[in-house]
């Protein structure tokens, strides 16, 4: 079960204690800014490391960009298959 809010990660890796709190917590969904994204690989690695740590490929947590990163496209969206969805 999710709980009704959206959390953020504070670096460009997911720290053991964020993880833990993910874990205990079940956010709605986690929200990334520009601090948290550096390159593809690395946003890739981040979100799967986000996804595990609510529970796998459990499609009630989203993971979404607050602001656009540095030679990012109009996404606004990170999907379930780890790919974008273009607004």
């Amino acid at each position: 079960m999710t709980n009704a809010f959206i959390a953020g990660v504070a670096g460009e890796a997911l720290s053991p204690a964020e993880a833990s709190f993910f874990r205990a917590a079940s956010p709605a969904g986690l929200i990334l800014f520009a601090r948290n994204c550096v390159a593809h690989d690395q946003i890739r690695r981040l979100i799967l490391a986000i996804r595990e740590a609510v529970g796998g490929d459990d499609t009630d947590h989203r993971v979404v960009l607050g602001e656009r990163p540095p030679g990012v496209g109009a996404v606004t969206v990170i999907g379930p298959d780890h790919g974008t969805i273009r607004s």
